[in-house]
């Protein structure tokens, strides 16, 4: 390494944000491996060994590495530029998406209650029209009620009543007539069969 006198204003300082502590710790390394044979004092850098004035040559071989640094420096902060706005893009459109499905979700919802509000409407509707069915049904069962045993066809319904029950009771007389001359038909053949 070649002993170099540098006095460095403040406004050659670069400052640089990031969030990347790797960059910066690798940063700082870099700086202190180069400036590693000069020592800070009151007035300024001075040299640690060897001949108290650097060469030209070797001076303007260090201003070149100095530049190159700064180049290499500022191409990586146009790029973590770059990927922060990338990013940013990619964040600004993740909340776009997130509000358009929230927009979406309450949209949903409000269907779902539109459409829940409709099933309980149709389902009174459908309780309704069923009670007013059994309701018309029990009415018409009353008015044939009324209609069959209403007090103006009482002696009418009596009178065929009595007509039912005369002709069941003929029909009783045939049919036991029947009887016992089946009766006596039988006590006859066996009476035979037994002589």
């Amino acid at each position: 390494m070649f002993p170099i006198f540098l006095r460095l204003p403040p406004s050659s300082l670069c400052v640089l944000k990031t969030d990347t502590a790797e960059f910066l710790t690798s940063y700082h390394v870099t700086r202190a491996n180069r400036y590693s044979g000069l020592k800070m004092f009151q007035n300024g850098w001075q040299f640690v060994g060897g001949n108290s004035e650097p060469k030209m040559e070797e001076l303007l071989e260090k201003i070149k590495e100095m530049q190159l640094g700064k180049k290499v420096l500022e191409e990586d902060l146009k790029e973590a530029q770059l990927l922060r706005k990338s990013l940013q893009k990619e964040l600004d459109t993740l909340h776009a998406e997130q509000y358009q499905m929230e927009e979406i979700q309450k949209e949903r919802e409000e269907s779902y209650r539109v459409l829940q509000f409709k099933c309980d409407e149709l389902e009174c509707e459908a309780k309704r029209m069923k009670f007013e069915n059994q309701l018309q049904q029990l009415i018409e069962q009353h008015k044939n009620l009324y209609s069959v045993y209403s007090p103006d066809r009482l002696p009418s319904e009596i009178e065929s009543l009595e007509n039912a029950r005369s002709q069941l009771l003929k029909a009783e007389q045939v049919k036991l007539a029947q009887l016992n001359r089946l009766a006596e038909g039988i006590n006859q053949t066996l009476s035979d069969t037994k002589a």
